[in-house]
């Protein structure tokens, strides 16, 4: 019964970590209540799992939203007579340490909407031959990430804006301006939630950017009726930025000390 339950949980949810966290689920949780307390309809038991699984992928997509961060925008191909695009392989082999390498979401951009074919672990691809009326246009692409890529030089949390009657700003050469040293010139991404812990993609407004090379902007106008909650953006900077911080924090101690001159 227990490779059956197992064989259950491998077909809806395949991913390794997904397997793990919902075969207990079902086998602690609802384990016992289905083999003991229901008949043998595998009906009831598909259904009934099928409820923890989906509650426990939601669940699962809430932490890695929470835990996600954006990177800039890249455009490095050229539009030319086959098309336009901008391949995860090509964008990683000149930007490796500002993209990671498993993206869990992408994100295109460009003036006019046309058919493109784009997803996180290829990047985007847009083929003349597959436009009805026009070619295609010059795209741009940006990323999410999860994991040690976001975390590995991590900034502190930055909420130098209150929402006003145009919006809520977090602009990086504000920032930069504001707490010189404490954030990198060049962040390779960044993080948005609200004051409150929310992550801001899981919010009702609409952002004009969001994006570790201008930073954060919400804008009043572009929400309807509402206006824009209050945000908190913190960067990922490379790691030598930390290494670099760390040796002049040291320094800083050592004269304050006395040790050094």
């Amino acid at each position: 019964m227990d490779s059956q339950i197992s064989w259950q949980v491998s077909l809806h949810c395949p991913h390794r970590k997904c397997v793990t966290g919902l075969f207990f689920l079902s086998s602690v949780s609802l384990g016992a209540f289905i083999l003991f307390h229901l008949p043998s309809n595998h009906r009831v038991m598909k259904f009934l799992l099928s409820l923890v699984f989906t509650y426990h992928h939601r669940l699962l997509n809430q932490r890695v939203e929470r835990f996600a961060c954006k990177t800039a925008w890249f455009d490095e191909g050229n539009v030319s007579r086959e098309g336009d695009s901008e391949l995860l392989t090509d964008l990683r082999r000149k930007h490796q340490m500002r993209i990671c390498s498993d993206p869990v979401d992408i994100e295109a951009q460009t003036v006019s909407g046309i058919k493109v074919q784009y997803s996180a672990s290829e990047g985007l691809l847009c083929l003349n031959s597959e436009q009805k009326s026009k070619q295609c246009d010059d795209f741009k692409v940006k990323f999410t990430c999860t994991g040690q890529f976001c975390s590995e030089c991590r900034t502190d949390w930055f909420d130098h804006d209150d929402p006003t009657l145009n919006g809520d700003y977090e602009v990086l050469s504000d920032l930069l301006s504001i707490y010189p040293r404490q954030i990198c010139p060049q962040p390779i991404a960044i993080e948005v939630q609200t004051i409150y812990g929310e992550p801001a993609s899981n919010t009702s407004d609409n952002f004009l950017n969001y994006d570790a090379t201008y930073g954060f902007a919400c804008v009043n106008a572009a929400q309807g009726r509402r206006s824009c909650g209050d945000y908190k953006v913190r960067f990922t900077c490379p790691k030598e930025f930390c290494q670099g911080k760390c040796l002049y924090f040291s320094l800083r101690y050592q004269r304050h000390a006395g040790l050094i001159k």
